[in-house]
C-alpha cells in the first residue's frame, strides 16, 4: 500500500486526450473499483481505437472529471489491485481476453511503478561501485549499448562491483555507431525502451538516431552507470583460468596499448549488428570513387554526386530519400525486393502528445505500455506460424491478408507503374525476412534522378559497376547498406573457455548454440545478451529480450554470491535439449520458408537469430532461474582484478 503520496494534478485538457481505456484503468487503480472498466468492445472504448475519438462523449467527459477529481487530491492512498481487478484492467487495455502471463507481467509492472513512484530519487538507494583502481572487480560487461546498460543497471541494483568496456567513446551501441542520414527506429518507440526508465519523450512514431542515442545517455545517467564505463577499449580475447575461477580479458586502447582485465564473471553485450558486411564484388578494390558502409558513415559528402546504393533493408530504405534529395543521381542495385510496410500513425493523439501524457498523467505510461505488450507485440504472433492445412500462398490466412495489403500499398505508392511494381514485389511471404518500415522508398524511386536496376552486379572497375545486362553504371560514391555479420555471435573476439580451445574453432563461427540464448558450453562464468537465437520476428522484441536476459543473468549472479559459488558452467545436455526444442519449434515458423536467404539464417540454412516463442513465453522461461542447468563449483579463491598495461606485449 502506498500512502500520502503527493502528485501533480493534470489539466482537464490533458485528460481529455487520454485513451478512455487508460482513464478507466487509472480510476480503477485509485479506487479499487471496476465501475468504469466495462468491456473492451463498449462504444466508449472501441470508437477511440477505431477512429481516435471516444464514443459517448458525455460519458467520456464524466470519466475525465472523475479521474481529475481523484488526482486533484493533495494526498491519497493506493493499494495494489487484487487479481480480479487487475485482470479486468488488462482485458480492457489489451482489448482482448488476457492470458495469465500477460496478467502476471502487468502485476509486476504496476508494482514496480508504485515502488518507483514512492521513491523520490530512483537511484538514491542503489550502491555505486565504480572503480578504476585496484579494487576487486566481480563482473566485466563488454559493450555499452542497450544490452550493456540494461545489465549494468541490474549489477548496480544488486551491489556488484563491475566495469563496462566500450570500444567507442559513447554509450548507445548501434545508435552511437550508425550515423547515416535518416538513421532511425522502425519499431514502436513506446516499446523500444528499457525497464527502469521506459518512458521518454519521443517526438514522432519513427524517432531518429539523435533521440534514441539521447535516450541511451539519459538512461545511463539516470541509473548512474557512466562512471562504470571505460571508453575506447576494444576487447581482443578472453581466456578462462580454471585455477583462479575467472577470466582474463585482453583489450586494446586507442593508443595501441594493451591491457588485461581480470574478473570472475563476464557478460558479453555486443550483439551482432556491429561488424559491417561489405558486398563481395569482383574488382571492387579497383574502384577509384569513395566506398562507405552505412555503419561506417561519418561526414561523407553526397551532394551533386553519382551514387550507387546497394541494399534495401532498413538502412537502405532509410538512407535513399536524403541521398536522392541532394545527389546528381542515385542508382539502386536491388538484389531481391523486400516487403515494406507503410508508416501509419494509429488513431488518436500523436506520439509527441502521448509522450507528454506519459509525463503529466499519473499511471498513463505504465498502463499504455501494458496494452502495447499485446496490441503491438504478441497479438501478431500467429501471423508467423505455419498453418500446415492452409491452402493459400503463404503460411496462414492472416499472413496472406497482410501480403494483399502490402501489394496494394506498393501499387498505390508507384502510381500505377505495374512494370516497376513487379520488380519491387517479393515472391516470398511477409516476415520470412524482416519487414521494413517505409521512408518514402517507393515514391523516391519515382524521382527523375533515381533509377532501379535488378540486373546482378558482375564486377567493379575504376569508374563504377558493371551489371549482367551489359550496362555500365558510372559512380563516384558507392553506399553499401548491406548489413552485418548477423550469424556470427561473440565475433571477432577470440574466446577460449575451460578446454583451452577457441570457442569458434570448437563449433564453427556460425554454429554457436546457447541455453536461453545466454549460456554456452565450455564458457564457465560467461553469459551473453542477444546471443544465439535470442531475437523475435514480431513486436518490440529487442528490448524485451534484453531486459529478460539481463534479469536472468543478474539473478544467477546473486545466487552464486549467496551460495559462495566460484564457477557456474551450463550443462551440455541442457544446451542440446533446449536447442532441439528450439529447432523443432522453428520448423513451424515463417522464417523456415524454403529457398530464401535472410539475416535470420547462417550459411548452412539454420535459423540462428530467432526463437519460436512469444515475448511472454520467452519472459516466462528466463524468469525460471535455477542452478539445475549448471555445473557448480564452490569458490576456492578470491578473484581480484588487475589492470596490467602492456606495450608491445610486455606487461608494465
Amino acid at each position: 500500500m502506498l500512502r500520502n503520496l503527493g502528485i501533480k494534478a493534470p489539466r482537464l485538457e490533458d485528460l481529455s486526450q487520454v485513451d478512455p481505456a487508460i482513464l478507466a484503468s487509472i480510476h480503477a487503480l485509485l479506487t479499487s473499483n471496476d465501475r468504469w472498466l466495462g468491456m473492451p468492445d463498449d462504444l466508449l472504448f472501441s470508437e477511440f481505437r477505431e477512429r481516435g475519438c471516444p464514443g459517448e462523449p458525455d460519458k467520456y467527459r464524466r470519466l475525465c472529471e472523475e479521474v481529475k477529481c481523484l488526482l486533484d487530491r493533495a494526498k491519497f492512498d493506493v493499494d495494489m489491485p487484487d487479481a480480479a481487478l487487475l485482470r479486468s484492467i488488462v482485458r480492457l487495455l489489451a482489448a482482448d481476453e488476457p492470458n495469465e502471463l500477460l496478467v502476471e507481467r502487468a502485476r509486476i509492472d504496476v508494482a514496480e511503478f508504485f515502488a518507483d513512484f514512492s521513491r523520490q530519487k530512483p537511484s538514491e538507494n542503489r550502491s555505486s561501485s565504480a572503480d578504476h583502481g585496484g579494487e576487486s572487480t566481480e563482473v566485466i560487461v563488454i559493450g555499452a549499448g542497450f544490452s550493456g546498460l540494461a545489465m549494468a543497471r541490474r549489477l548496480v541494483e544488486h551491489g556488484f562491483t563491475f566495469k563496462v568496456l566500450e570500444k567507442t567513446n559513447d554509450v548507445g551501441g548501434v545508435w552511437a555507431q550508425n550515423r547515416y542520414p535518416d538513421c532511425g527506429l522502425d519499431s514502436p518507440p513506446a516499446l523500444y525502451s528499457l525497464n527502469g526508465k521506459p518512458y521518454v519523450e519521443w517526438s514522432r512514431p519513427d524517432p531518429k538516431r539523435a533521440e534514441i542515442l539521447g535516450y541511451a545517455r539519459e538512461y545511463a545517467q539516470h541509473h548512474r552507470l557512466t562512471s562504470h564505463v571505460i571508453y575506447g577499449v576494444e576487447v581482443l580475447d578472453l581466456r578462462f583460468d580454471a585455477g583462479a575461477q575467472g577470466w582474463d580479458i585482453r583489450v586494446r586502447h586507442r593508443d595501441g596499448e594493451l591491457e588485461i582485465f581480470r574478473a570472475r564473471f563476464v557478460v558479453t553485450a555486443v550483439g551482432t549488428l556491429h561488424q559491417p558486411k561489405f558486398p563481395n564484388i569482383s574488382g571492387l578494390d579497383s574502384f577509384q570513387g569513395e566506398i562507405v558502409h552505412t555503419a561506417t558513415w561519418d561526414s561523407t559528402e553526397y551532394r551533386d554526386r553519382k551514387i550507387g546504393l546497394i541494399g534495401n533493408g532498413s538502412s537502405g530504405v532509410q538512407v535513399l530519400k536524403p541521398l536522392a534529395a541532394e545527389a546528381e543521381n542515385v542508382t539502386v542495385f536491388q538484389r531481391s525486393p523486400a516487403w515494406i510496410s507503410p508508416r501509419t500513425e494509429l488513431p488518436g493523439p500523436s506520439e509527441a502528445v502521448l509522450a507528454r501524457l506519459d509525463q503529466t498523467v499519473w499511471g498513463h505510461a505504465v498502463l499504455r505500455r501494458i496494452g502495447l505488450y499485446w496490441t503491438a507485440g504478441d497479438k501478431s504472433f500467429d501471423t508467423l506460424r505455419i498453418d500446415h492445412g492452409w491452402p493459400g500462398v503463404g503460411p496462414n490466412q492472416d499472413n496472406d491478408n497482410i501480403r494483399i495489403e502490402l501489394e496494394t500499398y506498393i501499387r498505390e505508392q508507384l502510381r500505377g507503374d505495374e512494370k516497376l511494381a513487379v520488380k519491387l514485389t517479393p515472391d516470398y511471404p511477409p516476415y520470412v525476412k524482416r519487414v521494413v518500415f517505409d521512408n518514402d522508398w517507393y515514391t523516391t524511386l519515382l524521382a527523375e534522378n533515381v533509377s532501379l536496376t535488378t540486373s546482378p552486379i558482375t564486377r567493379a572497375d575504376s569508374r563504377g559497376l558493371q551489371t549482367a545486362d551489359g550496362h555500365h553504371h558510372d559512380l563516384d560514391l558507392l553506399v553499401c547498406a548491406t548489413g552485418f555479420y548477423g550469424d556470427r555471435f561473440l565475433w571477432p573476439m577470440n574466446i577460449s573457455g575451460r578446454s583451452g580451445h577457441p570457442i569458434h574453432e570448437l563449433t564453427g563461427v556460425e554454429e554457436l548454440r546457447a541455453y536461453l540464448g545466454v549460456a554456452l558450453v565450455d564458457l564457465p562464468n560467461l553469459w551473453t545478451i542477444q546471443g544465439p537465437n535470442s531475437s523475435i520476428g514480431h513486436g518490440g522484441g529487442a528490448t524485451w529480450v534484453i531486459d529478460s536476459q539481463a534479469e536472468y543473468i543478474a539473478s544467477l549472479l546473486e545466487i552464486a554470491r549467496s551460495k559462495d559459488i566460484g564457477i557456474l558452467e551450463v550443462r551440455e545436455d541442457f544446451v542440446a535439449s533446449y536447442n532441439d526444442e528450439l529447432d523443432r519449434g522453428l520448423q513451424d515458423m515463417v522464417w523456415s520458408f524454403p529457398g530464401v536467404a535472410s539475416r535470420y539464417r547462417n550459411s548452412s540454412g539454420r535459423i540462428v537469430a530467432n526463437h519460436p516463442w512469444t515475448l511472454l513465453e520467452y519472459w516466462r522461461r528466463t524468469r525460471n532461474v535455477s542452478l539445475e542447468p549448471y555445473l557448480v563449483e564452490r569458490k576456492t579463491t578470491q578473484y581480484r582484478s588487475t589492470h596490467q598495461r602492456m606495450n608491445q606485449g610486455v606487461l608494465k
